[in-house]
């Protein structure tokens, strides 16, 4: 093996060889004691014993710089395309001499370090390509089993690492396996609709409300398709399902289906995903059908009721009453409220959002204590009680 690597070393260009020969500095010099015309020079012999030594005791240190000695040489032309091959070939008998394997897999950690070469194209000594750190663009749409614009559109949102390097793209291995096994792991939004029995909507909300956690969507990342880990998701309904207490079946009259909740609570801009932290937390019950998913829940009234004056209130007490709800809670008709309130400037118009006019909360408790003696102190719960009186679920 000492006579292969002292071979292996001759005519190897030495100002590429970065490491130094002990006790020996390396001068800018062929080493080359192999020599046609049979003259011998005694300094190239110890520089070469002294390297072939070095790279059979300690091959992780030496045997890589070697190897980026000679590719460097090739790329600078320090040598010949036909010597270069001749280095490749006298390489490649050391490998085929290893019983242990030793030197071929310190060629191939060597060559997945490299990033500005597709190392699959050494043809004389190939590398070991299933553990390779980097391969072609070619090779990662064969593992995904995909497309070129698809590998590439991966690649543009992060999903899979590509490095680009003197004209050279690679793909990292790892990053493709990784989203190989996060493929087996995450759904589709259409899949997670399946999955909970609940429509789009509803799962986009629940989503902006952070009770369901993408990996990837174009909310998320920018990447077009929306990725679920279904653990999660199957974690969601479970808590969900933990909250089902009551039997429906001898008073279905208390509870109302989802659908019919959301399009009460739609027009107080509350959506989907407030009903269920609610759930959640036990701020409404639910019953829950034997389907396995949210398909058909059910939501007890009482909740849902007490819900929506809560919601109403804090409007009314930031933005005020619309004009309808003015005239219900001081109990006459619309007309006669603009007639005799607003016509003679006794209420007054405190904000337009579009086609909606608001009065404020405190003119409306003016007016209740003038006209019904109400006190300014019992006037919310008052309201209160008027405001779930005029709730039909």
């Amino acid at each position: 093996m000492f006579w292969k690597f002292l071979k292996f070393i001759n005519k190897m260009p030495n100002n590429r060889i970065q490491f130094e020969c002990k006790g020996i500095k390396p001068k800018r010099f062929e080493v080359g004691f192999l020599r046609r015309d049979g003259k011998v020079n005694s300094n190239d012999i110890l520089v070469a014993s002294t390297y072939a030594y070095q790279l059979l005791a300690y091959p992780s240190e030496y045997l890589p710089t070697l190897l980026e000695a000679m590719d460097k040489a090739r790329k600078h032309k320090d040598i010949s395309y036909d010597s270069y091959l001749d280095k490749v070939k006298k390489f490649k008998e050391i490998v085929s001499s290893d019983e242990n394997d030793l030197y071929y897999e310190k060629y191939n950690e060597y060559t997945y370090s490299l990033v500005d070469e597709h190392i699959s194209q050494r043809v004389l000594l190939k590398p070991d390509m299933t553990k390779a750190t980097y391969i072609t663009l070619s090779e990662a749409i064969k593992l995904l089993k995909s497309e070129q614009n698809t590998v590439l559109n991966l690649c543009n949102h992060g999903l899979i690492k590509l490095i680009e390097l003197e004209g050279v793209r690679l793909i990292e291995r790892k990053s493709v396996e990784d989203y190989i096994q996060m493929k087996k792991e995450v759904i589709s939004r259409e899949k997670v609709c399946e999955l909970l029995g609940l429509n789009l909507r509803n799962v986009i909300a629940l989503t902006d409300k952070g009770l369901l956690k993408p990996i990837h969507g174009p909310g998320y990342d920018g990447y077009q398709n929306w990725y679920y880990p279904k653990k999660t998701i199957q974690s969601f309904l479970e808590k969900v399902k933990k909250m089902h207490s009551m039997n429906v079946l001898e008073n279905k009259a208390d509870w109302m289906p989802l659908t019919s909740v959301n399009k009460w609570i739609r027009s107080l801009q509350v959506e989907t995903g407030e009903i269920f932290e609610l759930i959640q937390n036990g701020g409404i019950r639910c019953s829950i059908n034997d389907e396995g998913n949210l398909k058909g829940i059910l939501l007890y009234k009482a909740d849902v009721k007490k819900l929506i004056v809560s919601l109403k209130m804090q409007r009314i007490k930031t933005r005020g009453f619309t004009l309808k709800e003015a005239a219900k809670v001081i109990k006459m008709a619309d007309q006669t409220l603009q007639r005799d309130y607003i016509d003679t400037g006794k209420l007054k118009i405190s904000l337009i959002e579009g086609k909606s006019k608001f009065i404020d909360f405190k003119q409306i408790q003016d007016v209740l204590h003038e006209k019904f003696i109400v006190e300014i102190k019992d006037s919310i719960s008052h309201i209160e009680k008027l405001i779930e009186r005029y709730i039909n679920l």
